[in-house]
Formats: C-alpha cells, structure tokens, sequence
C-alpha cells in the first residue's frame, strides 16, 4: 500500500517496494529485468536504475521512456560494481527493497504480489528461489535444506545456498551495505548479515531467473580461483574471532577442492 510521510510541510510519496537495478554496459539485458518489472501485477513499487556504463547507450534508451515509477541515476565518473549497487541502496525509499541486477528478472507476474504477502508483520526478509536461464531444477535436497540453513545463516560461507540478491526482499529498516572490499563472496557475506537475527520466510515456489554467461558477467572476467583465495583470506580478518564462521570457510574450501579435483579427473 502507497504510503505518504510528511515532514517539515514536505509530502513524500512512500513505495511499498523499491527495486534497484545496478547496470553496466548491457542494454539488452537491462530490457530483460525492466520488463519483468513492467508486467507486474503488484503496481505498488519504483525501480531505481543506477547506472555505471561507460557509454551513453542506456541513458538514452532510458530517456525515451515513459514510465512514473522508473528513476534514472547516471553515475559521473565509474563507482565500480559494489559502489554501484550501494548507491542504490542509499537512494531507496520504498519500505521494502530488493536488488535486481540486470542480468536477473522476475520469473512471473505476481512475483512481487507473493513477496508482499509474505511480508507479515513478524518477517524481516523474504528469500526467494532460483532458476538459471529458465531451468528450474529438481533440487530436492536444496529445496528442503534451504529453509532449515535460512535459519543458521553462518552456512552461507561453506556455500551460498541463497543464489543472485533478487532472492532477497528485506524491509528498509534491516537494510546494510555490502562490502566493497570482496568480490567472490561479496553476496553471501551480505546474505550472512542480512539474515542475522532477522525473521525470515521461504518461498520456494516464487523464481527468480539468472542468465548466466553473457559478456560482461564478473564470473566471466576475474580469476575466480585468485579471487576466492583473496576474499577467503579477508573474510578470516574480518571475523577472526568469529569460530563458527572459520569453520565453515574451512568446510567450503574443502568443497571447492573437491569438486574441482573431481572435474578435472573427469576432463582427463
């Protein structure tokens, strides 16, 4: 529901959701998410687009639109990609917010009237599922941990378990930054402090899709294995007293090992 807040004889119009669309670079997939945006049935939003490309291609699409809920913010000289998304963050006025990147979208058109509804007056964050390219998978085993691991966030650094940060919808007021000194793990370490001591709700049915291997997509242009050693190596700082969550970045450097002795015996 549209909420008006007045303070010093000024009148806000406040959004039920914002949603913020940090781009760079890729109009094609910009028009992906906006459309998703556009065929919802839920009206009671603002989309922000913060927008850190180099070229003027998105700006000048954009300015062609005519669409109220749609705010435009073109940043004067490159943030890079974690300042972009918390620039948006700190635009936000909705009193629920999500981020939405632009290689995301919303899978259906009552994606948001489902979140919506979720939102209780006991829930702080919403997590939705995930779909890659379109394929919904028959995940049993994810489908039934997700809820329980929800709840024992500290998981999240053995494996992020969440997906792309569309999955999340939080109210404003647990709002916080993510942490521009990471890369790999720059999502589940948000997730991690997002969800504690948060109220959250599962909603397993309710997708979001990620289109996975597009020019452009970090995964695509950083050396994931210097990367994740790098980020490792600063998350042990940043919780050096924290056991639990040194344990499970054990647990999860063991598991990428695994896997990766176990991909390359396949290949060879």
């Amino acid at each position: 529901m549209i909420r008006i807040s007045s303070t010093n004889n000024f009148t806000q119009v406040i959004m039920f959701f914002t949603i913020i669309i940090p781009t760079y670079n890729n109009l094609s997939l910009l028009k992906l998410a906006l459309s998703s945006c556009q065929r919802q049935r839920f009206s009671d939003f603002e989309v922000i687009i913060t927008d850190d490309s180099t070229n003027e291609v998105i700006e000048e699409y954009v300015s062609h639109l005519h669409l109220p809920w749609l705010k435009y913010h073109r940043n004067q000289s490159s943030l890079g990609a974690v300042n972009n998304w918390n620039h948006g963050l700190t635009l936000a006025k909705g009193d629920h917010i999500m981020v939405l990147h632009h290689d995301e979208s919303m899978a259906s058109d009552d994606f948001l009237t489902r979140v919506s509804a979720a939102f209780l007056p006991q829930v702080d964050v919403v997590v939705s599922n995930v779909s890659v390219d379109g394929r919904r998978q028959k995940r049993w085993l994810h489908h039934v941990l997700s809820p329980l691991l929800l709840h024992f966030p500290t998981t999240l650094f053995a494996c992020n378990f969440i997906g792309p940060t569309a999955c999340l919808c939080f109210k404003k007021e647990q709002m916080q930054l993510f942490n521009p000194s990471l890369c790999w793990a720059v999502d589940y370490e948000w997730y991690y402090r997002m969800l504690q001591n948060s109220r959250v709700r599962y909603l397993r049915t309710n997708y979001i899709r990620s289109h996975h291997g597009h020019k452009g997509q970090i995964s695509q242009t950083i050396d994931i294995q210097k990367v994740r050693q790098s980020d490792n190596e600063t998350l042990r700082k940043m919780y050096v007293s924290h056991l639990r969550i040194r344990l499970f970045l054990f647990i999860g450097k063991s598991i990428h090992k695994f896997l990766l002795a176990l991909h390359r015996k396949r290949t060879h």
